[in-house]
């Protein structure tokens, strides 16, 4: 419980002090919270929103690792940044598979 709500008050704070509700600082960010944004990221700008479609993964990388406007670099610890670009052929595998899954489990659920 306690990990779920340091996650949970810290999941939009930001490395460069930008983020909410509190505006932390780095150092301030507890890692559990600085990871969990990150994959949150990725997931959105993976999944299809009623505003948007899902992009490949490909894309995701560029926007987390080179910004689009909203989404910076400078958001996410440098160290986190290296970690997800050297491993990022498992988030996708990752993603693929939970997005299989959960799939399935939607279409168990539908009628008509």
């Amino acid at each position: 419980m306690q990990m779920a709500a340091k996650i949970a008050c810290c999941l939009h704070e930001k490395l460069d002090n930008t983020g909410y509700p509190r505006g932390l600082s780095a150092k301030q960010i507890p890692p559990e919270a600085a990871i969990t944004s990150l994959v949150d990221v990725y997931d959105a700008l993976r999944s299809v929103r009623p505003y948007k479609e899902a992009m490949a993964p490909a894309k995701a990388i560029d926007i987390i690792c080179n910004g689009d406007g909203r989404t910076m670099p400078c958001h996410f610890l440098p160290e986190l940044l290296q970690i997800f670009l050297s491993n990022h052929r498992q988030f996708d595998a990752i993603y693929r598979n939970f997005e299989k899954a959960t799939s399935s489990e939607r279409s168990k659920h539908e009628c008509c």
